[in-house]
């Protein structure tokens, strides 16, 4: 069937490609595109035109031939942009959440891109690069781990955020529920002070706690009375007496406080930075870290077990041989 260059057709710029009449047309792309229809085509690397007409769904597919436009009907067409299209589907998984053993019910990243200048680094998500980088702040779909964009114009803080689903924190058994960044990934990978994580583009599997063009962190929405029960109720600390043998140990009260002051920190972290600070002070001396039960009882508040191992194979042993110097 050819389409005469007479009537409603018009030519376009783009070689023997026509519109009829008020029929959109679209351009699209098929590097090897073998098409029989009433006449037999074999083009390499063409440049195609489908459209719809009207209300019809049906596509059809346009290809010049020099002397006109010749129409055919093009299934595989479609079997190919489905196949495109799921291809793509694949892709957007972002690497990032493979370092994730498991993600909250809340969560969303920030994301932000940085310059040298004069040798020191500046960040900032006015530097994200528009359809390159992802937004200042996705959202996280946690049956996939699929990053959703969210658009800068709509939110440029994180109150903005609030909720990210429904709230449930009315519940007088929830408590109030606030924004923490994430700390601690189980072993997998270094931060900053600041929960940052660095590398060289988004796209990556590779992040480290320095040193890159881009960075992101997680923000994670926890009830405060939800933590506690998790590490009072779930965690089941052992409640026999303690042993009378270390002077340094007289009542059992003393032994609870340091482990509700550990229970009650969010992130393992702070639990190292809050045993620190207490050998410094002397509130926790070196008969008590020599104390087998309360250090089990200590091991217990860690939420992982990369931390609960540090504490026993590292920080206890470094700390009984600095104490024990003194």
């Amino acid at each position: 069937m050819m389409i005469s260059k007479s009537g409603n057709a018009k030519k376009s710029q783009l070689g023997h490609i026509y519109r009829l009449g008020t029929c959109m047309v679209g351009l699209a792309y098929y590097p090897n595109l073998d098409i029989i229809g009433t006449k037999t085509l074999f083009w390499r690397k063409s440049f195609c035109a489908y459209f719809y007409s009207g209300k019809n769904t049906n596509r059809w597919i346009t290809i010049g031939d020099g002397n006109g436009c010749c129409i055919v009907s093009v299934e595989c067409v479609v079997g190919m942009d489905q196949q495109t299209k799921k291809k793509k589907r694949k892709k957007k998984k972002d690497l990032f959440f493979q370092c994730l053993d498991e993600l909250p019910g809340d969560i969303f990243v920030e994301n932000e891109r940085g310059i040298s200048f004069l040798g020191y680094p500046f960040f900032s998500a006015r530097l994200l690069i528009p359809r390159l980088d992802p937004t200042n702040f996705q959202l996280v779909n946690c049956d996939d781990g699929v990053l959703k964009n969210i658009s800068n114009a709509s939110v440029h803080t994180i109150a903005g955020l609030y909720p990210l689903v429904k709230d449930e924190t009315k519940n007088e058994d929830s408590g109030c529920s606030k924004w923490f960044v994430l700390m601690d990934f189980p072993g997998k990978i270094d931060m900053d002070d600041q929960g940052w994580v660095y590398s060289w583009h988004f796209a990556t599997e590779r992040w480290k706690s320095k040193h890159g063009l881009v960075r992101r962190r997680v923000w994670v929405k926890l009830s405060e009375k939800g933590i506690e029960k998790r590490q009072f109720g779930l965690r089941r600390l052992p409640q026999t007496t303690l042993s009378t043998s270390d002077s340094y140990i007289t009542a059992i009260d003393d032994q609870e406080w340091l482990v509700r002051r550990l229970a009650s920190s969010l992130l393992d972290r702070k639990r190292f930075e809050l045993l620190d600070e207490l050998c410094e002070s002397g509130d926790l001396n070196l008969g008590q870290l020599r104390d087998e039960q309360l250090c089990r009882r200590v091991r217990d508040c860690f939420q992982y077990e990369s931390s609960a191992d540090r504490f026993c194979k590292v920080w206890l042993p470094s700390k009984i041989t600095e104490l024990s110097s003194l």
